[in-house]
């Protein structure tokens, strides 16, 4: 885990030459081993990349995961098991996971994102709540940002029901 918690602490999420990466060296520990020659030699990386991977240190991983424990903040990487099938898929997936609670399963659980309006009308945010309590009813997983408007009123409609919903955060847990 610290090393995968390094590399995404080093080039950063969203990269598509994560994924890459990570098919090319096989995982994480081998990217951090690797030295500066080797890791030009697999023209994934740019040299500002290089420079950012050679100098992020395992302290700064350990630190994350030492905050993490601390707040309660689980973490899944994408070598874990319990990683989504489905967003491993994706272009660029993020290779680290941070999350409170329950880590629903996404692969065996039909999943539905909501987004609507910070600035939402009285019946907008009626249909909003209707929609996340009748997608959760039905036993899907509502996910949304969590902002307040739109997102909100749908997590607070599937949360009436006792569904499951997700806050998937831009800002981080922290």
């Amino acid at each position: 885990m610290i090393y995968d918690v390094w590399l995404q602490r080093a080039l950063g999420f969203g990269k598509k030459k994560l994924k890459q990466a990570l098919e090319f060296y096989g995982n994480s520990e081998n990217i951090f081993k690797a030295d500066e020659n080797s890791l030009a030699l697999s023209n994934v990386f740019s040299k500002m990349d290089i420079k950012r991977i050679t100098e992020t240190t395992l302290n700064d991983a350990k630190q994350i995961i030492k905050d993490c424990k601390k707040r309660k903040i689980n973490i899944i990487t994408i070598s874990d098991p319990k990683y989504p099938q489905c967003l491993r898929e994706i272009e660029s997936p993020p290779i680290v996971l941070y999350y409170r609670g329950t880590f629903p399963d996404f692969d065996n659980t039909p999943t539905v994102a909501v987004v609507g309006t910070r600035e939402i009308t009285e019946y907008g945010g009626k249909c909003a709540y209707s929609l996340g309590l009748r997608l959760a009813k039905a036993g899907m997983i509502v996910v949304s940002g969590g902002a307040r408007g739109g997102d909100r009123n749908a997590h607070l409609g599937a949360l009436c029901v006792g569904g499951l919903t997700v806050a998937v955060l831009g800002c981080g847990l922290d």
